[in-house]
């Protein structure tokens, strides 16, 4: 799958990068979500995108909010990738999937896995 991360953490980008080529996905890495949502209205050749919650300029649920704006990616996977507790129905509701974040990145693959199925 082709997956798009944004993560203003570097490292952590990097890593999650890292585990999910590893795991045989193609990545492109954003340090900002209005970088990634500006890939997408250029390119919106993508299986799925990461996000992390809190970001400067833009955070997760904007950066959900702006892709779901747009119809064609009405369908488009996006998964929030967050150590916040308490997140997961908020981000359900704002029409994404829930990945505790950890490492190694198990939770963020398994929920790949079931994206994965899906596309």
């Amino acid at each position: 799958m082709r997956i798009l991360v944004v993560d203003d953490n570097g490292k952590l980008l990097v890593g999650i990068k890292r585990e999910l080529e590893e795991a045989g996905h193609e990545v492109e890495i954003f340090d900002y979500g209005m970088e990634l949502i500006q890939r997408l209205k250029n390119n919106p050749d993508c299986d799925a995108v990461v996000t992390d919650k809190n970001m400067p300029g833009m955070d997760g649920f904007e950066v959900i909010e702006a892709i779901r704006k747009e119809k064609r990616f009405a369908e488009l996977p996006i998964i929030m990738h967050s150590s916040e507790p308490g997140l997961r129905r908020l981000v359900e509701n704002a029409g994404a999937l829930y990945a505790e974040k950890e490492f190694p990145y198990e939770n963020l693959l398994a929920v790949l896995k079931t994206v994965e199925k899906k596309v």
